[in-house]
């Protein structure tokens, strides 16, 4: 019998978000705190890496709101890109209500390696965070 490997990990980043949607599977909320440090993340994608080599392709970062980490996301998929991972983030956009935040956050994160973002949202999100700004990602070039 052959063994499967993951192909892809995800790390959740933190639970802290600037939503508090009543269906969020994790129960995030801008009240908690809790959060894996930068190194921890690192180490977790390195032994990933070493234990699951060519097979592992992927990282994905999520939470809560993994863009609440800042230069800590920013530097963690630059470590991940040189280990030759395709990197992902999962986020709400409520960064995306100011355009040139958006575009500067965004050109970081694609230096550093980003390949891949999922915006979420939906009538709970919509609450907590508006249409326009995941729109305002949306239309980000």
């Amino acid at each position: 019998m052959k063994n499967v490997y993951p192909n892809c990990i995800t790390i959740i980043t933190t639970y802290k978000c600037t939503a508090a949607c009543a269906e969020c599977c994790f129960e995030c909320n801008p009240k908690l705190t809790a959060r894996v440090t930068l190194e921890q993340m690192k180490k977790f994608i390195k032994e990933s890496k070493e234990l699951f080599g060519q097979e592992l392709k992927g990282v994905v970062f999520t939470g809560g709101e993994c863009f609440l980490l800042g230069d800590d996301l920013v530097e963690v998929i630059s470590y991940a890109t040189k280990l030759g991972l395709v990197t992902r983030c999962v986020s709400n956009g409520y960064w995306g209500k100011n355009p040139r935040f958006a575009k500067k956050t965004l050109k970081r994160l694609k230096e550093a390696g980003l390949k891949e973002i999922n915006i979420s949202t939906g009538d709970d999100h919509q609450e907590y965070v508006p249409f326009d700004s995941v729109e305002g990602v949306a239309k980000l070039k």
